[in-house]
C-alpha cells in the first residue's frame, strides 16, 4: 500500500513515521524547499512540543471530538514517540521543551527516522488538486515556475533542515506532474505565514467536506489609536471585553508595541477577537497592572505627589506617561487626592479598545478549519470519502499558548498514521 502525505510540518511527520514504521510506502508532498519549516520556529525557536497538562479547556472546536483524539493519543503517547526518536525532553513551568532547548533537535530526529524508513519527498511542489477515481488518488501539480524535485531521505540531515543548503542540493528533476496513491493524508497546515497557502482546505471541499470561515489566532492586537510603546514589557492581569461582558482572563507578561498589544497573555485572549471584530461586536482588553494588590490606596497615598516622582520605583517611564493619560491627568506640579483615585482606578483598570488582529502573517495559528464531525476521531479518517485523511492545523481545532497546538499536531498525526 502506498500513502501521500500532503504537507510537511508537524502532524505529516508524526504520521509519515508512524505509517512509515507499518511498511507503508510514502511520499511526502511539500510545497517548499525543506521540511518543518514552522516547526523549527516554534517556541521561539525552542520548540515548545508539549504540556504536562493537556486539557479541553485549552482548546477549541468539538469538544467531544478533541477529548477522543486525546484519549487514544495522550501525553504520554506523545512524549513516547519523541523518545523512540531519541529526543530527550525537559519540563519548564508544565511546558515540554527539548533537553537541548533547541527547535533543530527536533527536526533533526524527525528526518533522521524519516531517513531510516526511506520516505520519499516531493519539494516544491504545489498541489493543485487531488483526485479519487477507480478507487486510487491522484495528487495533481500546480503549474507554475518552481522546479518539481524529487527527493528522498537518503540525501544529508543538514540539506533537509537548512533551506540555503537545500538550494544547493543536486537533484533529478522529474517530469511528473500526477501521481497515483492508495490512501491520502490532509496536513497541510493552516492558514498561517507568508509561505503557507492553506491549499489542504480547498482538497477537502473537493472531497465535500464543509471548511469553517478562518481567523488569525494566537496573534497581536491592534488598539484603535496607537500606542507608541514599542517593546514595553510588565506583567499584568488581562481581562477580554466583548459587548460589555468578560469573556476571558489571563495572567502574565504583556507587551506594549506602536500598534497595539502582545505578548503570550494577549495570544491567549486572541482567538475570538478577530471573529468578534468581523461580526462588529465591541471589544475591549483591560489590564489590571497590580493585580496582587487589591487596593491601591494604602500604596499611593503615602507616595511622593509630585507628578514626575509618583511612578519612580514602579513603572517604567512610558508605562507611567500611559496611566496618566489614561487617568485624564495632565502635568501639574503636584497630585492631589482625587487624582490618585483616578490613578488607582487606572492602574486596575486601564482599558484598550481594539480595532482587529493582525493578519494571517504574523498569527501562529489558525482558527477554524475543516469541521471535525465529517471525521473518525477514532482513525482520522474522512466519513466522507475512504481513504481520505486529514491531521493538524486543517482541522477545526486550535489551542492556546503552551504547547497545546503541537499537542494536537502530533496526535492527530500518530493518530492517523496508526490507522491508514
Amino acid at each position: 500500500m502506498n500513502l501521500a502525505i500532503i504537507g510537511g510540518g508537524a502532524s505529516a511527520l508524526a504520521a509519515a513515521i508512524t505509517a512509515g514504521r507499518r511498511n507503508i510506502d510514502i511520499t511526502v508532498f511539500e510545497r517548499g524547499s525543506y521540511l518543518g519549516k514552522k516547526l523549527a520556529a516554534t517556541g521561539n525557536g525552542r520548540c515548545n512540543l508539549c504540556n504536562e497538562i493537556i486539557e479541553l479547556g485549552f482548546y477549541r472546536g468539538n469538544k467531544d471530538f478533541i477529548k477522543a483524539v486525546f484519549s487514544k493519543v495522550g501525553k504520554d503517547q506523545i512524549l513516547d514517540f519523541f523518545a523512540s526518536i531519541g529526543v530527550l525532553t525537559r519540563t519548564e513551568s508544565g511546558r515540554i521543551y527539548p533537553y537541548s532547548n533547541r527547535a533543530s533537535s527536533v527536526t533533526d530526529a524527525l528526518l533522521s527516522e524519516c531517513k531510516r524508513l526511506n520516505i520519499d519527498t516531493v519539494y516544491n511542489f504545489d498541489v493543485a488538486s487531488v483526485e479519487k477515481k477507480d478507487g486510487y488518488f491522484y495528487v495533481n501539480k500546480e503549474y507554475n515556475t518552481h522546479p518539481l524535485l524529487k527527493t528522498s531521505f537518503q540525501l544529508s540531515l543538514k540539506a533537509l533542515s537548512s533551506p540555503e543548503e537545500s538550494n544547493r542540493l543536486v537533484s533529478t528533476v522529474f517530469n511528473e506532474d500526477r501521481y497515483k496513491f492508495d490512501k491520502c493524508l490532509i496536513a497541510a497546515g493552516g492558514a498561517c505565514g507568508v509561505s503557507n497557502g492553506g491549499g489542504g482546505y480547498g482538497i477537502l471541499q473537493s472531497f465535500g467536506h464543509s471548511v469553517t470561515k478562518l481567523y488569525p489566532s494566537l496573534v497581536q492586537l491592534i488598539c484603535d489609536r496607537p500606542l507608541n510603546m514599542k517593546s514595553i514589557r510588565l506583567f499584568a492581569d488581562a481581562s477580554l471585553i466583548i459587548d460589555g461582558e468578560t469573556v476571558k482572563r489571563e495572567h502574565g507578561e504583556v507587551q506594549f508595541t506602536d500598534y497595539g498589544l502582545s505578548g503570550v497573555v494577549i495570544f491567549n485572549l486572541s482567538p475570538t477577537v478577530a471573529s468578534a471584530v468581523d461580526n462588529d461586536r465591541k471589544v475591549t482588553v483591560s489590564l489590571d497592572l497590580l493585580p496582587h494588590i487589591n487596593d491601591c490606596m494604602p500604596l499611593f497615598i503615602p507616595r511622593r505627589r509630585e507628578y514626575e516622582a509618583f511612578f519612580t520605583g514602579m513603572f517604567q517611564r512610558p508605562v507611567a506617561s500611559l496611566v496618566y493619560k489614561k487617568a485624564g491627568i495632565k502635568k501639574k506640579p503636584a497630585l492631589d487626592n482625587n487624582d490618585i483615585i483616578k490613578i488607582a482606578k487606572t492602574v486596575k483598570d486601564m482599558r484598550f479598545d481594539i480595532r482587529d488582529t493582525m493578519g494571517f502573517d504574523s498569527a501562529q495559528v489558525t482558527s477554524g478549519g475543516a469541521k471535525l464531525d465529517e471525521f473518525s476521531p477514532h482513525t482520522m479518517q474522512s466519513l466522507r470519502t475512504d481513504g481520505l485523511y486529514a491531521a493538524g492545523e486543517v482541522l477545526d481545532a486550535d489551542g492556546d499558548c503552551g504547547g497545546y497546538n503541537l499537542a494536537w499536531a502530533w496526535a492527530t498525526g500518530i493518530l492517523a498514521g496508526k490507522n491508514i
